[in-house]
């Protein structure tokens, strides 16, 4: 962790494989806010204009919540994001032990959503809510 920054600044970093996420769900249409305020945010990160962190930062204490994902993406989300998903294995894989240090802004997102393309590819050839560990 990082004990020498301001609270804020702990979550906003603890929160970044969060804001990972939940840039890649708005870049697909699949997020929604709950006013037109969020909705712009979403839009900004869609673009790329603003992180997926800010986002949460400022519409849900950084937590991504199920009201934040449109129904037809919710599927896919529950079965690799949830509680059962491969997601945790994932972002440890790919963020290590700089998971709860790392700020969005350092991280290849271009990385993060080749990792998630493939695990939403896996779900979306098996037809099922099991995801596949091919990126084991």
């Amino acid at each position: 962790t990082a004990p020498n920054l301001p609270d804020e600044e702990r979550w906003r970093r603890a929160a970044t494989h969060i804001g990972l996420m939940a840039r890649w769900c708005a870049e697909r249409g699949s997020a929604c806010g709950v006013d037109d305020t969020e909705d712009t945010m979403i839009a900004e990160v869609a673009a790329g204009r603003r992180t997926g962190t800010e986002w949460l930062g400022d519409f849900s204490s950084y937590k991504f919540v199920s009201e934040q994902i449109k129904d037809t993406a919710r599927s896919f989300i529950d079965a690799y994001y949830g509680d059962n998903g491969l997601y945790l294995a994932d972002i440890d894989k790919f963020l290590g032990d700089k998971i709860f240090t790392v700020v969005e802004e350092d991280v290849s997102y271009d990385e993060f959503r080749q990792m998630v393309d493939k695990r939403q590819i896996d779900f979306e050839k098996h037809g099922s809510p099991a995801v596949t560990n091919s990126n084991a």
